[in-house]
């Protein structure tokens, strides 16, 4: 399953049926790629890793089967130092665009976690760009000036969102 990753962070993350953490950001490549995984708070008042692979995105849920499968502080340590965080991607300002003001709103991705397109959203208009378009800088992200490329699958997940 596929789709935008802001509204992953509104489901429970459950092994069983059984509550036991919620997602509080996403954790993606620095290269914008792929999705690692879930930075996820445990209801024992730990914040775990949950890697993409580890777990199942259903339509209410994240379904994970075993417990072990949610790691503690040195691999969440690792991972926070070695990822870009979806909600610090999106307090990133956008240069290359027309106008400048806009925001990474969500990021789409495939079954797979693979990222298929950023959605930008300004005052005016939302659009979806190809990872490949974008450079993650230290303080802003910088669109290509080359067009925008055809995403049939964020143009889908627009439509729906």
């Amino acid at each position: 399953m596929g789709g935008g990753l802001g509204e992953v962070l509104n489901r429970p993350v459950r092994i069983r049926g059984i509550d036991v953490a919620e997602p509080v950001d996403v954790l993606l490549d620095p290269e914008l790629r792929c999705v690692l995984g879930f930075e996820v708070h445990c209801r024992d008042g730990v914040n775990r890793f949950l890697p993409w692979l580890a777990g199942e995105l259903e339509p209410e849920q994240l379904s994970v089967e075993l417990p072990v499968t949610l790691l503690d502080g040195p691999q969440l340590d690792y991972y926070r130092e070695h990822s870009l965080a979806l909600n610090a991607l999106r307090r990133l300002p956008v240069a290359g665009l027309d106008g400048g003001a806009a925001r990474v709103e969500d990021v789409i991705v495939d079954s797979r976690g693979l990222v298929q397109a950023l959605v930008l959203a300004d005052r005016d208009r939302t659009r979806a760009i190809a990872p490949d378009l974008v450079l993650v800088g230290p303080d802003q992200l910088v669109v290509s000036d080359r067009p925008e490329a055809p995403l049939p699958e964020a143009s889908e997940a627009l439509a729906r969102g």
